[in-house]
């Protein structure tokens, strides 16, 4: 998965570079027009199902057992409301034109994010699974804090 978002955003910001290339008269204003095909693409790299899937899958396999434990919270009907919400996005995803369902995908996710946070428990067990290097830990490799970086 690290491989595909390496390489999603290495063509992202190549795309960017070249809808922002203008001539060397800075007079003239960016190309805001030539900036949208580049951010729809952006957008739908982003909502793909090769860059969402495996967390949100992750994310839907912790709420069942989190939800049974929990059916006296405050915020119960809010977390079932994330989980009923997580399990569509995946059932998009499993099913066979998920490439097609970038809008719905779009407005899945903007009510997930209205509805806030997903449980603290929850967050702390996804987080314990990621890589040092995503929770702001040491990145292998890149020596140590002070250092020069090793590519340099």
């Amino acid at each position: 998965m690290e491989a595909n978002i390496a390489q999603t955003m290495e063509k992202l910001f190549r795309d960017a570079a070249a809808a922002g290339a203008h001539p060397e008269d800075s007079s003239e204003k960016p190309d805001v027009e030539g900036m949208v095909p580049v951010l729809e693409n952006l957008l739908s790299k982003l909502l793909s199902k090769e860059i969402l899937h495996e967390p949100l899958q992750e994310l839907l396999n912790l709420y069942p057992d989190w939800l049974e434990k929990n059916k006296d919270h405050p915020k119960f009907a809010v977390y079932s409301k994330q989980c009923q919400i997580v399990q569509e996005i995946c059932d998009i995803f499993n099913g066979n034109n998920s490439q097609d369902e970038g809008s719905r995908v779009y407005s899945l996710l903007n009510a997930m994010q209205e509805t806030g946070p997903p449980p603290d428990e929850i967050v702390k067990m996804m987080s314990q699974e990621m890589p040092d290097a995503m929770r702001g830990g040491p990145v292998p490799g890149a020596g140590l804090p002070g250092e020069q970086c090793c590519i340099q």
